[in-house]
């Protein structure tokens, strides 16, 4: 799993609780590194903060469904953030998310959607 959220706390309590959870995840800092790292290797998932300087998880997203490896054009994306305006929602999924959780994130609900999208490719 690739997390991706410019408030090193956050991304270090995601990673704690996935990998509580089993998962392996690896977290970044900014959108460039997250693109750096689906480069070198293969996800699962993703899980992108959306207000990030410099590029932003919109932005991000973009790239990564533009991008030229097809295995990672197709990987699940959730957007985890603290913007929760519908228009902000409705932004995230044309942008390329497959979801959308506000903060605080429930984290059962968080869980449950990414169980679903580890489900579905098996």
């Amino acid at each position: 799993m690739l997390i991706v959220d410019d408030e090193a706390d956050n991304g270090e309590m995601l990673r704690r609780l996935f990998t509580n959870h089993g998962a392996e995840a690896v977290v970044v800092l900014t959108a460039a590194r997250g693109l750096e790292e689906l480069s070198r290797q293969a996800f699962d998932v993703i899980v992108s903060d959306i207000g990030m300087p410099e590029m932003d998880g919109f932005e991000f997203i973009k790239e990564v469904r533009a991008g030229k490896s097809g295995e990672n054009r197709q990987i699940p994306a959730l957007a985890l953030t603290a913007f929760a305006r519908p228009d902000d929602r409705r932004r995230a999924m044309i942008a390329g998310f497959d979801t959308f959780l506000s903060k605080p994130v429930d984290t059962d609900e968080l869980l449950a959607v990414l169980h679903r999208f580890v489900s579905r490719d098996r």
